[in-house]
């Protein structure tokens, strides 16, 4: 192959990977629902359910207040390092999915999918595509068993 070939290669090769990182930009921005839910109230007023069950909530179980109710479904380590956790968010009539990660002592929401049913009920990880696609591109360990849980909530998450 010449050197113009290569070129030619090497900068297609640049193209369609700078075009699968605005894509996956686009899929993870696009469909988080902006409005209603925490996402953008964790920036200005913080969703104090959805915080507290973050912050010290065990898998599987529930958190409520008020009209609002949140099952953190499981724990995982990302591949930086990062503690993740995913959970489903209610507030009177309706219910999304989130991934939220923890970043410089505080959650952040890194994924909202606002196309959950009020009538399903809280369902297994992975029934949303979104989620579970954001999930996998956080990579890292599998969830985390009821003690190093635990031991990450009694450390506040450090």
């Amino acid at each position: 192959m010449n050197s113009r070939n290569r070129n030619v290669a090497l900068l297609g090769t640049l193209a369609v990977g700078l075009g699968g990182i605005v894509l996956g930009h686009f899929l993870t921005t696009a469909f988080v629902s902006p409005t209603p839910g925490p996402t953008a109230s964790l920036q200005s007023e913080p969703d104090a359910v959805l915080l507290a069950a973050l912050d010290e909530l065990p898998s599987g179980k529930d958190a409520h207040g008020g009209d609002r109710s949140v099952h953190v479904v499981i724990t995982f380590s990302a591949s930086n390092g990062r503690y993740c956790r995913v959970f489903q968010w209610r507030a009177n009539s309706q219910a999304a999915e989130g991934v939220a990660c923890r970043q410089n002592d505080r959650w952040q929401v890194l994924a909202w999918d606002g196309t959950s049913s009020i009538d399903s009920g809280f369902h297994p990880a992975g029934a949303s595509k979104l989620i579970e696609g954001v999930v996998d591109r956080l990579g890292g360990d599998r969830a985390l068993d009821e003690v190093r849980e635990h031991q990450a909530m009694q450390t506040k998450w450090e």
